[in-house]
This record gives C-alpha cells, sequence and structure tokens, in this order.
C-alpha cells in the first residue's frame, strides 16, 4: 500500500461496484472503449498486476458514479498558474524542468494517472504525424 489514504484500485472497485455498474459498462464507456479485463487491471489489488487508468478513463468512473475526480485519486489536482510555463524564450529543455519540478509536488497516485495519460497523448500526436 502506498502513502495515500487508500489505494486507488480500491476507490475505483468500490465507486463502481456501489452504483451497481460493471466493469464492462466502465470499459463500454471508455473512448475508445477497454474491454473488462482492462478495468479489471485497474482495480487490481496487487501492485504488480495493476495498470493505472488516463485521466479520461478515471473521467468516465466520476461520469457514471457521480463521484469526482478528485475523490477518485484522494487528492486534488489543480492545474494551478505554477504549471503554465508561458515564456517564449525559454528552450524546451527548460520547459520541461519546470514541469517536472511540479510534478515531483504530486502525490503517487496523481503522477501515476499524469504519466499514463501523457503517455496516450505521446501516441495520439505520433499516430497524427505519421497520418
Amino acid at each position: 500500500m502506498n502513502d495515500q489514504a487508500h489505494r486507488l484500485d480500491e476507490t475505483l472497485r468500490t465507486t463502481r461496484k456501489n452504483r451497481r455498474i460493471s466493469q464492462t459498462d466502465i470499459g463500454a464507456s471508455c473512448s475508445p472503449q477497454v474491454g473488462k479485463v482492462t478495468v479489471g487491471l485497474w482495480e487490481h489489488p496487487d501492485h504488480k498486476k495493476r495498470n493505472t487508468p488516463r485521466l479520461d478513463q478515471l473521467q468516465v468512473y466520476s461520469d457514471l458514479t457521480g463521484k469526482s475526480v478528485d475523490y477518485i485519486i484522494d487528492e486534488s489536482i489543480e492545474v494551478a498558474e505554477g504549471w503554465k510555463v508561458d515564456t517564449e524564450d525559454e528552450s524546451t529543455v527548460t520547459k520541461i524542468k519546470v514541469l517536472l519540478d511540479k510534478f515531483e509536488d504530486l502525490p503517487l497516485v496523481a503522477k501515476k494517472v499524469f504519466l499514463s495519460s501523457a503517455k496516450h497523448r505521446a501516441k495520439e500526436l505520433e499516430e497524427e504525424q505519421e497520418a
């Protein structure tokens, strides 16, 4: 168990079950759709087998269960002014360093969600460039 008051997998499973929503329903509501097995891996109690859903996938849980994404990850993720890198004259490397510094302040669960979402977005951008 990590340093959070609870684990993300427990919250996902509990909020879904309390509303009597199936893993299949969660997966079918995602865009693109994912299978029951994928949703099961998000809720898996063994951290070695568990996958972390992206932010858009957490939003599906939120929409279907009526619980906010902040509630689900048990942390308030604020896109504060400090996350924005507004200077035109800074190099990309400097911008990345600033973002990484801000990233360090996030709780572990939020870091995992961010990384999962960023990986997915990078793949989308690659596919757009190839098209």
